[in-house]
């Protein structure tokens, strides 16, 4: 951000005015007090609320009491800067034009370039300044970059680092010992500020900051890693995400990236780790779970419960709770649905020994909207189910290994239902009527259900199916001959790892929309479709080990001119 920039106010435009007073102790430690030569790092409450904090810091300093002339703000989202990159950016920063390529010296990226820093430490040697960063450097790396000795200068500066380790010659100014309200204060000042970058990143996004708070909290439910899709999933499903304006309908990629890039802003916050396609945990301190379970309404409105291993519990009580998540425990559920849930919208049950589910559970849960039964012991679902017909739009059965058959007739009956799990079942057969009813369903998974050997021919009633995953269905052998109903949304459809030797002529008809086909690990295929090749917004096509493909030079010459990526590979 450049001093123009700053200047005009719009690097500051995010901020609350006046600051909120959970910031004002650190502001008048850093700003109202201060000396020439000012080196100081600033740490959050367990490093969340670092960046807001600078921010407020760098106003009241460059705006407000008008310390410095100069603000120079080198706070990344990639900490692995070397050197000479940390140095070209603070000439690009203070408009010094970038060297030609024969006036650059070493090119080693852990040295700095000392034409450049005669030139920065020129620009900042007679100004008073402020230079924020979380990069790590001490004093003595700045001075080899160019900027000026603060200790030692009559000029006024300041060097503020967003670290909660302790820098030679820095003062350590921390947020510390919070009431209760003050760390909801701190957790709204986040949200807010991932409102602003994601309107940069995400502007279809159309998020607020109560939803980013909702999106926070709905990862305590969770007590071991999950699944970055999974949790976005969940997010859609109780519409934090995804939610359709007057103007706008988000597909589920595009959902399933704006909640990526909500995440990758919690991560850089501190506020949860993520590891490849996983959440590996929030990273909250134990004092936030407590008081988010506490059920005082005065800091949380929504009611939390979480029943996990160790917990003393042998009965379920739902009463007045907004979300529950039950995890690796021994339960029995009772057998009237509880009469104070009204309120319940997620239910989750993860690694539990659930060996029956009453008939009327689920009677009195009509505001239901994420039902999640993963890895049960469960062999059906009771009627009751039907009663979420009108609220629920994700159910996740996802190993439930002893569910040998679909909940029929009472599945149809869910008809707002968007996204229905089932992989890793032993669904022995779908029958023909399996998604009569299912008109919203959006994303169905059958992956890894090892006894299904064919799709039904009700799977033209997925009008608006969008993703369609059958990986790893090893008897998957027959897909329906033709669709009476083309799947005119579908983007996605894995069939990787199945039994199947040939695709019917008109299987791929009317699917418009596909982008990615992977029909990988299918050694048994012999030959594609014509139907293929009017697939006119594919991008991606998987054919890796399908050793068993004839004339693929014929096909080659008909694929579509859309196609980006194309994997042959044996």
């Amino acid at each position: 951000m450049d001093m123009k920039q700053a200047n005009d106010l719009e690097f500051f435009k995010g901020l609350s005015d006046p600051c909120p007073a959970i910031f004002e102790k650190t502001l008048k430690q850093v700003c109202e007090d201060p000396f020439s030569g000012s080196a100081i790092c600033i740490s959050g409450w367990q490093s969340i609320g670092n960046e807001r904090i600078l921010k407020y810091v760098a106003r009241r300093a460059l705006v407000e009491l008008k310390l410095v002339d100069v603000l120079i703000w080198q706070v990344e989202r990639n900490k692995d800067s070397s050197m000479r990159n940390f140095q070209l950016q603070i000439a690009d920063r203070l408009g010094i034009p970038k060297l030609k390529e024969g006036e650059r010296d070493d090119e080693d990226e852990q040295s700095v370039d000392k034409d450049l820093s005669t030139k920065i430490h020129a620009r900042l040697k007679n100004c008073k300044f402020l230079l924020v960063h979380n990069g790590g450097w001490n004093l003595s790396d700045l001075s080899q970059m160019g900027i000026p000795n603060i200790i030692k200068s009559s000029v006024y500066s300041m060097i503020l680092v967003s670290s909660s380790d302790v820098l030679k010659y820095h003062q350590q100014v921390m947020l510390d010992s919070l009431s209760d309200k003050e760390i909801v204060d701190l957790l709204h000042e986040e949200c807010l500020d991932i409102c602003d970058h994601l309107a940069i990143s995400s502007p279809s996004l159309h998020i607020t900051p109560d939803v980013v708070m909702d999106c926070i909290l709905y990862l305590l439910l969770f007590d071991v890693s999950i699944k970055i899709e999974t949790l976005v999933q969940y997010w859609f499903a109780e519409g934090f995400i995804g939610t359709p304006t007057n103007t706008n309908t988000m597909d589920l990629d595009a959902i399933f990236k704006c909640g990526q890039n909500l995440l990758d802003e919690l991560q850089h916050r501190h506020m949860v780790v993520l590891r490849d396609d996983s959440i590996l945990g929030a990273k909250f301190p134990e004092m936030l779970p407590e008081m988010l379970y506490s059920g005082n309404i005065l800091l949380f409105p929504r009611k939390f419960k979480i029943v996990e291993r160790n917990s003393n519990v042998s009965t379920l009580d739902l009463d007045d709770i907004d979300r529950i998540s039950i995890w690796d425990v021994d339960l029995r559920l009772p057998s009237q649905s509880p009469t104070n849930c009204t309120k319940l919208s997620t239910f989750i049950t993860t690694f539990i020994r659930l060996y029956d589910i009453p008939e009327k559970f689920f009677e009195n849960m009509e505001n239901v909207r994420v039902l999640s039964l993963v890895r049960s012991h469960f062999t059906h679902l009771p009627s009751s189910i039907a009663r979420l017909g009108k609220s629920l739009k994700l159910l996740d059965l996802q190993g439930c290994f002893r569910l040998e058959c679909l909940p029929l007739p009472y599945l149809g009956a869910l008809g707002k239902l968007e996204v229905l799990d089932l992989s890793g079942t032993p669904l022995t057969e779908l029958p023909d009527d399996s998604f009569d009813g299912l008109q919203s369903l959006r994303l169905l998974n059958l992956s890894k259900c090892p006894n299904i050997v064919s799709l039904p021919p009700s799977l033209s009633c997925l009008l608006n199916l969008e993703h369609l995953l059958l990986e790893d269905c090893q008897s998957l052998s027959h897909l329906p001959t033709s669709i009476d109903q083309p799947l005119q949304k579908l983007q996605l459809l894995h069939l990787s790892g199945t039994k199947l030797l040939e695709i019917p002529e008109r299987f791929f008809q009317g699917m418009l929309k596909l982008k990615i086909l992977n029909l990988s690990l299918n050694p048994g295929l012999i030959s594609l479709p014509i139907s293929i090749f009017n697939l006119v917004k594919l991008k991606k096509l998987n054919l890796e080990d399908c050793s068993g493909l004839q004339n693929m030079s014929h096909c080659l010459k008909h694929i579509p001119s859309s196609l980006e990526e194309l994997n042959l590979s044996r």
